[in-house]
């Protein structure tokens, strides 16, 4: 989620509170908003990742679970 609000931090309330587009902000200090923009983008790559990641590993999680139950259930029939 921390992820998520440094891309937005720097997609939106820095030009919003400079008054000024990225691109513009780029003429006069490329090295600054470039910088910016890489590490925005791979926050967002980093949010996504950590997503889908969580998302196999409850996934994987569950089904052992359910495996172990059903597996249980047989054993005392």
């Amino acid at each position: 989620m921390l992820s998520v609000v440094w891309a937005l931090f720097v997609f939106v309330l820095v030009p919003k509170q400079l008054g000024l587009p990225l691109s513009i902000m780029a003429n006069g200090f490329p090295d600054v908003v470039y910088l910016l923009v890489a590490s925005a983008l791979v926050a967002l790559v980093w949010a996504v990742v950590k997503a889908v990641w969580t998302y196999v590993i409850l996934r994987q999680e569950r089904r052992g679970k359910r495996a172990a139950h059903i597996a249980a259930a047989q054993a005392a029939s």
